[in-house]
């Protein structure tokens, strides 16, 4: 086993995870709810982070070059997967079975825990980005370093805004890099 392929499994684990969390509690919920009060912003924002993480592991991939795995770098990814995860963990609601979901209600209850771990989330992405730039051989850093910036700023707004249609229009603004971040990870465009 090459040293990638080890911090690759780690990683892999990390963020199946963290996807499996995220689709089968939302799933979860969503069956147990005998009626779901919906938040447009939540939603998209669980959208982001299927996306984010999704593409976070495609993305990873393209490492696979590196010359060296030193443990700063080994432990600034699987940070980075442990965060993944807990953001996601954040951003599931639960019901107990036959209860109302109040969608709006756990956005505006949790809404500053979830996107403070995207925040934390894109403070290590940015660490990452630089060091695996730096020292993992990975040729996508510059623009990942650049895209985790952007949406580190629009989280903050996000974060800090009081009205509900700059907080949706900030998930908006996310969610569309989200899609672009994927699209260009994991090579649906072919580039």
């Amino acid at each position: 086993m090459t040293p990638f392929e080890f911090v690759f499994f780690l990683f892999a684990i990390m963020m199946s995870l963290a996807l499996t969390h995220l689709i089968g509690g939302w799933a979860l919920a969503l069956r147990n709810a005998s009626e779901v009060r919906w938040s447009a912003a939540l939603m998209i924002w669980a959208v982001v982070a299927l996306l984010l993480t999704t593409g976070n592991l495609s993305s990873f991939w393209l490492m696979r070059d590196a010359p060296e795995w030193n443990s700063a770098l080994v432990l600034s990814n699987f940070a980075f997967a442990i965060v993944n995860y807990v953001w996601c963990v954040f951003l599931t609601p639960d019901a107990d079975r036959g209860a109302r979901l109040d969608l709006v209600e756990f956005e505006e209850r949790e809404r500053r825990r979830y996107l403070g771990a995207v925040i934390v989330l894109e403070i290590i992405a940015i660490a990452a980005n630089i060091a695996n730039g730096l020292f993992a051989a990975y040729d996508n850093w510059l623009f990942d370093l650049a895209l985790s910036t952007v949406v580190l700023v629009t989280t903050v707004v996000a974060l800090l805004a009081r009205g509900k249609r700059l907080r949706l229009a900030m998930a908006v603004i996310v969610v569309t890099l989200a899609a672009y971040f994927v699209f260009s990870a994991t090579n649906i465009g072919g580039t």
